[in-house]
């Protein structure tokens, strides 16, 4: 482990101007996803506390990333040549689908929306130690109440996150994910990425990829900063029918919009329902079932799934 001591700790910790801060950010989404490492961390929401154990790399065709939980269920995820596979032991069931670029500790800095200052409040001020590394602090504070603000503690030799604060708008912790040992490494043997959890466990074959998707779903207006980043549809499941997703981000914030042709014995969702910071809102347009998902305020939802609207091409 590199553990660095710096002697400009022992003096008084000085504010920093917004583009230091968008710096520290910039650098810190690049070093989760660059940096191998291997560590424990600590995950709080709802009440709840978890125990992960992490383990990731840049390889050839990607991150390579393997997560097993210390605490409660036992359960395992291993993102590997673009390639996401859930395992759970404990029922011996496992779920294969395509990884998602945007999954990882920490949501890249960047998007087709306005530019994230526009929507934030960026500041570098204190000096913090956490896992044995010194490390900076970063406020993020929203500008409005669309989206939640988050205070981070970035290490200072080489930008990983090592703790992450969720705020809601009253700037109380959300939830909140934290080291409490890291270890970096240049090269990690590649068993370390292997389950054996996977050999005793019967594997299903990957979902099959992208279909067409439907260009007659719009949104008459989206929330201040927000904008359209992507459009994907593929089954959920293999053999299922393809699921439209369309992903809003706000350059921090992610939202994602799935559409869905229910089955004749489907029952239909309506209404918003949240737990933490995750926060859902479900309706019916033009005879598609619209589920709005995203770790974002209950508003921000509301105004995203009612501004979905379908015209015929």
């Amino acid at each position: 482990m590199r553990l660095v001591v710096l002697i400009f700790a022992l003096f008084p910790a000085l504010a920093f101007a917004t583009d230091d801060a968008r710096q520290w950010l910039d650098r810190m989404s690049h070093a989760v996803q660059s940096l191998s490492y291997e560590g424990t961390f600590v995950y709080s929401h709802d009440g709840r506390m978890e125990t992960m154990q992490i383990v990731h790399a840049l390889g050839p065709d990607g991150p390579r990333e393997r997560l097993v939980s210390l605490s409660g269920e036992a359960r395992e995820m291993i993102r590997d040549h673009g390639v996401l596979t859930c395992i759970w032991p404990g029922s011996r069931s496992v779920v294969v689908e395509p990884a998602r670029s945007s999954k990882g500790l920490a949501r890249p800095m960047q998007g087709q929306g306005a530019p994230i200052e526009d929507n934030y409040a960026l500041s570098v001020s204190d000096r913090k130690r956490v896992a044995g590394l010194d490390c900076r602090l970063v406020e993020v504070r929203p500008r409005d109440a669309y989206r939640f603000g988050y205070r981070l503690c970035i290490a200072e030799d080489n930008a990983m996150l090592l703790k992450s604060t969720m705020l809601d708008e009253a700037g109380k912790p959300i939830e909140q994910l934290m080291f409490t040992s890291i270890a970096f490494d240049e090269v990690i043997a590649p068993e370390r990425f292997n389950s054996p959890q996977v050999e005793a466990t019967p594997r299903p074959e990957p979902v099959s990829g992208n279909h067409p998707v439907d260009q007659g779903w719009q949104f008459s207006s989206l929330p201040p900063g927000f904008a359209l980043q992507s459009v994907v549809s593929r089954p959920m499941h293999e053999g299922g029918e393809p699921v439209q997703q369309m992903i809003i981000s706000d350059g921090l914030a992610s939202v994602s919009v799935f559409i869905a042709d229910p089955k004749a014995d489907d029952q239909y969702y309506q209404g918003v329902t949240g737990t933490g910071a995750l926060h859902a809102f479900a309706r019916v347009v033009d005879g598609r079932q619209v589920t709005v998902v995203g770790e974002v305020p209950e508003v921000t939802v509301r105004l995203i799934g009612d501004a979905l609207v379908y015209e015929e091409h």
